[in-house]
């Protein structure tokens, strides 16, 4: 079962809200006991219960702003289809949903040895802001029709570094056509354990190399007509987490004194995020 529930709201009752108490208000009929499910379910199994009624499947998701669950036999039956979303600037007013004609990038520096997280945000409407703090932000046009996100992220980064390790974090907000924005996924990888997380593969400074993107944030949200998509993508350097300095040592063992020169990486413009669509 899948729902706009955080860690407290899974726990017992869904909540009227998710992302804290007054932020986003979620659909009425994801607003269920928890326990109760969690105990008819065990009733069924181990007492020759009652099935419960939402578990219609193995796979049991609410669809966000629709007030409607849906039920499939597996999660790649989530979505029906995907949309790349292009890492391109859209300054010739092209297409964030298109592939670039011309190899182009965009150029990141990342300095470990700043540790001031210099909080700074990009104004993506007169109404909210998004957290760009080390990262670089991409938006899409318009969306001229609903859409239904459904399933998790997936997809490609094409990036060039000057060291042999970095960790990539990815955010995808909508922005609604009341102008405030909603988190729909993350994700946060090691590229040297992106392939395969059992075996290390170390970065070749300089060379074009490839960081698939799988197992992001599940979401499933319908998308309303006006809406855009701004995608954040950049390198994790957040104090709350193991800093990774990109020498190719254990990172266990690299301190700040490993940070030496600032990373610098390009991002391409062929590389994107897949995202998930649902359609009956």
């Amino acid at each position: 079962m899948i729902g706009p529930y955080d860690h407290a709201g899974a726990q017992s009752y869904g909540y009227n809200y998710v992302y804290g108490s007054g932020s986003i208000l979620i659909d009425p009929v994801a607003r269920i006991s928890i326990d109760e499910l969690a105990f008819s379910w065990f009733d069924y199994i181990l007492k020759d219960g009652k099935k419960p009624e939402l578990l219609k499947d193995k796979v049991n998701f609410q669809i966000m702003n629709s007030n409607t669950w849906k039920h499939v036999p597996d999660l790649d039956k989530m979505h029906s289809s995907t949309l790349k979303f292009y890492l391109q600037d859209r300054k010739d007013g092209s297409s964030a949903f298109e592939k670039p004609k011309t190899e182009q990038f965009t150029k990141q520096t990342i300095d470990f040895k700043d540790r001031d997280p210099k909080y700074l945000y990009h104004k993506v409407s007169k109404q909210d802001s998004v957290n760009v703090t080390h990262s670089i932000h991409f938006e899409s046009e318009v969306l001229d029709r609903d859409i239904v996100l459904s399933g998790n992220l997936s997809g490609v980064f094409n990036v060039s570094v000057n060291k042999k390790d970095f960790d990539s974090n990815t955010l995808l907000y909508q922005v609604q056509p009341d102008g405030k924005t909603f988190l729909l996924s993350t994700h946060l990888t090691r590229a040297s354990y992106a392939k395969d997380n059992s075996k290390r593969h170390l970065l070749k400074p300089g060379r074009k190399e490839q960081i698939p993107i799988k197992n992001s944030f599940f979401m499933s949200k319908k998308i309303e007509k006006g809406s855009k998509l701004v995608l954040l993508v950049g390198v994790n350097k957040s104090k709350s987490w193991q800093v990774n300095y990109g020498t190719g040592k254990n990172v266990s063992d690299e301190t700040i004194k490993d940070a030496g020169e600032p990373l610098e990486i390009k991002w391409y413009n062929d590389s994107y995020v897949e995202i998930p669509l649902y359609k009956d």
